[in-house]
């Protein structure tokens, strides 16, 4: 006699995904993490990484005295000890395995893409969110920021700041949570300099949301930055002299004000169209053409164009709820753009004239203002009746 099916064999793949949890979310993450970086995990020491570990003694040695004071970690326009903290303990328990290493550091960015989807959520819908924290997570402009051992300050800096920023959102911040971002707060920009950008995220996103505790927040802040000067110039002896051998760095300040749309145009193409990845770029242009200026210009305008179309879409959208909500977003997101492209413009010269690991941090604004543009996608014609 034919009986009723069972229900455990009518299992489909879209189980996997439908309903979309948080867990099930994480759990793919993770697991599209391990699976797409896995060939990497046994590439050996590269580049940088013979400069910052291999034959760098201080890291041989875990002396925190001597992490934090001068050293390769921490001179000229750099001071990063926790890197060199972290380097120096993991060589303490791996030696010289780049596969730990490699783990690690693959972990950690997996770890990130995970708290990112979780910030994500109070943005939008768990699908949208989860689509966004995939793109972050095997993006190709972030390929140099996970497998490249040199680049773990990548990760460093950008887990305490998306923590930091996942505890400011409550609209009441105790002493004592305040104090916890701080720590956060100051680990970040200990670790690399964007983690100052962190401390204005969390400004203006209590600001434009209308939370409480603007002036503590602003007073616990001005403590991180004097911690974090007294730090760098008397103990680290680290002052904020750039490398001149740099070819960007030589160039006066009108010659690298005019390499800013091809440097903007080199991240949003390599975003788009991630194709011919390379490191160590230098080149510069010190002459005005057609192609190396006025095309990338014409495609910054037109990215410009772009965002206020987009702006003005959500500004006529009728219902005043999601107008409100959508443009708070929008407003948000394109800071955290533009903040996080203002140190790559070489307005302050670096040490080289783009990096794809540097685009770790925009390319969440990035994210999220797409994020808000499918957002809104549903309501941009709903205003519209016919006369």
């Amino acid at each position: 006699m034919q009986g009723l099916p069972d229900p455990d064999l009518n299992f489909s793949f879209k189980q996997l995904f439908v309903p979309l949890t948080t867990t099930k979310a994480i759990t793919w993450i993770i697991v599209i993490g391990l699976i797409l970086y896995a060939n990497m995990l046994f590439n050996g020491f590269v580049w940088d990484d013979n400069t910052f570990i291999i034959n760098n003694p201080q890291v041989h040695q875990l002396h925190i005295l001597s992490l934090i004071g001068p050293s390769i970690f921490n001179s000229h326009e750099f001071y990063r000890p926790i890197d060199s903290i972290y380097f120096a303990f993991l060589y303490s328990l791996v030696g010289q395995q780049p596969f730990f290493y490699h783990f690690i550091q693959l972990s950690l960015h997996i770890i990130v893409t995970c708290l990112l989807f979780l910030y994500l959520q109070y943005f939008f819908k768990k699908p949208l969110a989860f689509s966004l924290s995939l793109i972050f997570l095997v993006h190709p402009i972030n390929v140099e920021s996970v497998t490249f051992i040199g680049s773990t300050q990548s990760e460093l800096y950008f887990l305490p700041g998306i923590i930091a920023l996942l505890l400011s959102r409550k609209k009441h911040l105790s002493g004592r949570r305040l104090l916890f971002i701080n720590i956060l707060l100051l680990f970040s920009i200990l670790s690399k300099e964007p983690g100052f950008l962190f401390l204005l995220l969390i400004f203006v996103y209590r600001y434009l949301f209308k939370l409480h505790g603007l002036k503590k927040l602003l007073l616990s802040n001005a403590v991180i930055l004097a911690i974090y000067f007294l730090l760098r110039l008397f103990v680290g002896g680290s002052t904020f002299k750039s490398i001149d051998a740099i070819p960007i760095a030589s160039l006066p300040l009108l010659q690298r004000i005019l390499n800013i749309p091809i440097i903007i145009v080199y991240y949003l193409k390599t975003f788009i169209f991630p194709i011919h990845l390379a490191i160590w770029q230098l080149w510069i242009i010190k002459n005005i053409t057609i192609q190396n200026f006025f095309i990338p210009l014409f495609i910054c305008l037109l990215f410009i164009a772009v965002w206020f179309f987009v702006f003005k879409k959500i500004q006529s959208i009728s219902d005043p709820k999601i107008h409100e909500t959508n443009l708070l977003q929008f407003y948000f997101f394109s800071f955290w753009f533009v903040i996080g492209m203002g140190p790559l413009l070489q307005i302050i010269p670096l040490d080289m004239t783009v990096a794809d690991r540097w685009f770790y941090f925009p390319i969440v604004g990035l994210l999220g203002m797409t994020g808000v543009c499918f957002q809104i996608f549903p309501f941009m014609f709903k205003h519209k009746t016919l006369v």
